[in-house]
This record gives structure tokens, C-alpha cells and sequence, in this order.
């Protein structure tokens, strides 16, 4: 063996300082016993030089943006590590974190354990309502992974490859990820449902967290849930995802209840004044009733002055998130899903290594 325990692998776009100072938080930690790749995925701004600046970092540079699943199968590819801990550019890592070695300890432990997902702290490093509302789903999705617990181990439909680690062999028998998928937020969601059709045992613990930086931005927020829905209609065609808690029924009662309070002002033009207005103040009474143990969470993690724009975004954003799965549904009618074929063709993964 080489005596490297874990490879971390940081795909970058156009994030030279963010970058940065996220290989100094790595070097703060008390893992042990790994590398650093970074794949620079066609960025223009210095970003590769910025990081091979940083001493004991290896730079894999790519000629043209290919994507963010693209570039974390590039660096598996390149990795010697047993282990990979695949970690994203906007994730900060607590001072004096040691969620790293955490994660390598538990496979270490455990035979039995192939991957180790982390969760995401409900409190986004650049606050605003549009970045709590990526956030506190994350969280709720957590919450009803652990279901109270502190730990859960067994088949997890769920992969976080902002901060998440796997065994490498594991990684390359899995195909690893879809580099069609060329955008955020959904490449992991399919890989996820893969791994655990493939038998994959997970970890979930509650003290494995981070700090991520969310988009702020409404129309980046809008584009990226219509593209993970969309992504999720596929997967929902292509395998069977009734074991995904973020698919749960709640959740999918309320984006229907936001949709109906969005369009229920055109009762006006049908019904009398005061009958709409009834109907309007219903649904929204409906949907605030149909949160549930949402609203602790979110008087837990979201200031009282971003409350309301919170709720308001969650509306807000429902028809891009419903009209997105439409999408996908019809896409996949048509023949037209991106996931055909194998995830990757990297010799990588395409070929059984030398006994």
C-alpha cells in the first residue's frame, strides 16, 4: 500500500479563494495520513495556481468546464487513497473540526460501512431567506434520516457529495457519478438511489456537520430546485425511490397547497370578492397547519426578521419545483433522460483493476 488512508477531492470552478482557505480549514483538521486533489473544472480566474500554491497539493486541471460530477470522477480517478472524501469549494469546515478523521474512523471501524454522509449546519454561512430555505430543508431532511436518533447506519438513499466520504473501490464498482448530470444538486440525489440499489450501507451521524455557502441569488435558487426535480422525475422512472424521506408525503402536500394558494387570486375573476377572499385565507391557513414540526425548525434556525420572507421563498419557489418534475416526467416519456447509458466512461470505472 502507498499509506495514504483518505484522498480528498475538491472539484473547483472559478473559486480561487474560496478554494483556498478550504485547504487550509483540511489542513486544520486532525485527519491523518492523505492527499489533497483538486480539479480545477476549466475555471478562468487563477484558481488552479491559487491552489498549487498550497504545499502538498496535487492540481488536475481540466481544458473545459465539464461539470461537477465530471470533475469528482476525474479526481477518484486520480486518487491513492482507500477512501474518498469528496468535498465542495463553498463548504466551511468549524474551526477545529474534526469531521474528516470522523468520517475515516467510521469506515475504519466498520467493515461493514461503504459510505458516510455529513450534514449541513440550518445556519448558512451567508445568511438571507433564499439561502435558510436551502438550508432548513436540508436540515428537516436530516432530522427525518436520523428520526431523533444520533446515528443510523444501514441502506441510505442519500449521498452528500459537498461533504461526504466512500470507499474508493466502492466508488469505482458504483460507476460513479453521472457526468451528464452537469449541473448542482441532483447528481447526488441519483447516486445516492443507486448506492443503495446496490446494496451500499451508509452513515449517518448527527455530530458529522459542516457550514455551507449557499446562493443567495432567487433565479440561481429557482434554476437549481427545477433541475433537481427534474432529475428526480428521472430517477423516480428509473428505480424505485419509495424509501427517499425527501419524497414524503407531507412534502409533496405542501408544494401542492403553496401551487393552489398562488393561483387561488384567480378566483377572483370567477367567484364574488368575498368568497375568493375566503378560499384564499383557507389554503393559506391549510398550509400553515400542513408544516407541522417544520416551524419549530424553523424558529430554531431562522431569525424572527427572515421568518416570513422564509415562508414567502418557499412559496415562491414551488412551481419551479413542480413544473421542473412535469418536465422530467415528459422528458423521460420522450426518451430524452440524461441517464442512459453508464455514468461514466472513464477507464476508471469501465475497467476491473490488476489482481
Amino acid at each position: 500500500m502507498n499509506g495514504l488512508k483518505a484522498s480528498v477531492v475538491i472539484p473547483v470552478h472559478n473559486a480561487a479563494r474560496d478554494a483556498a482557505a478550504l485547504i487550509d480549514g483540511v489542513r486544520a483538521t486532525g485527519l491523518r495520513g492523505y492527499e489533497i486533489i483538486v480539479v480545477d473544472d476549466g475555471s478562468s480566474d487563477g484558481t488552479s495556481a491559487a491552489c498549487a500554491a498550497k504545499e502538498g497539493v496535487r492540481v488536475v486541471t481540466l481544458a473545459a468546464n465539464g461539470g461537477p460530477a465530471r470533475a469528482r470522477n476525474v479526481g477518484a480517478a486520480a486518487a491513492r487513497g482507500e477512501v474518498l472524501i469528496f468535498l465542495d469549494a463553498d463548504v466551511v469546515l468549524p474551526r477545529g473540526s474534526d469531521v474528516l478523521r470522523g468520517m475515516v474512523e467510521v469506515l475504519d471501524a466498520d467493515p461493514s460501512v461503504d459510505f458516510v454522509v455529513t450534514i449541513s449546519d440550518a445556519r448558512p454561512v451567508a445568511p438571507s431567506a433564499v439561502a435558510y430555505n436551502y438550508s432548513v430543508y436540508h436540515a428537516y431532511y436530516m432530522e427525518r434520516l436520523l428520526g431523533g436518533r444520533e446515528e443510523v447506519r444501514g441502506r441510505l438513499m442519500f449521498f452528500t457529495t459537498r461533504l461526504g466520504a466512500i470507499r474508493r473501490e466502492k466508488f469505482r464498482r458504483a460507476g460513479g457519478f453521472y457526468e451528464s448530470l452537469r449541473t448542482v444538486m441532483n447528481e447526488d440525489g441519483e447516486f445516492g438511489t443507486r448506492c443503495w440499489h446496490l446494496g451500499y450501507r451508509g452513515c449517518c451521524r448527527a455530530d458529522l456537520a459542516h457550514s455551507h455557502r449557499y446562493a443567495t441569488g432567487f433565479g440561481r435558487f429557482a434554476r437549481n430546485y427545477f433541475l433537481t426535480a427534474m432529475v428526480q422525475a428521472f430517477i423516480s422512472a428509473k428505480m424505485d425511490t419509495s424509501p427517499d424521506p425527501s419524497v414524503a408525503a407531507p412534502e409533496r402536500a405542501r408544494r401542492l397547497l403553496a401551487f393552489a394558494l398562488l393561483l387561488s387570486p384567480l378566483l377572483l375573476l370567477r367567484l364574488p370578492a368575498r368568497l375568493a377572499w375566503a378560499v384564499v385565507a383557507g389554503l393559506l391557513l391549510l398550509l400553515l397547519a400542513s408544516f407541522g414540526r417544520l416551524h419549530a425548525l424553523v424558529r430554531r434556525s431562522v431569525p424572527a426578521r427572515d421568518r416570513p420572507a422564509w415562508y414567502l421563498v418557499y412559496v415562491a419557489i414551488t412551481p419551479a419545483i413542480l413544473f421542473g418534475y412535469l418536465y422530467g416526467r415528459v422528458l423521460h416519456v420522450l426518451g430524452l433522460s440524461p441517464l442512459r447509458g453508464r455514468p461514466s466512461e472513464s477507464e476508471f470505472f469501465t475497467t476491473e483493476p490488476a489482481a
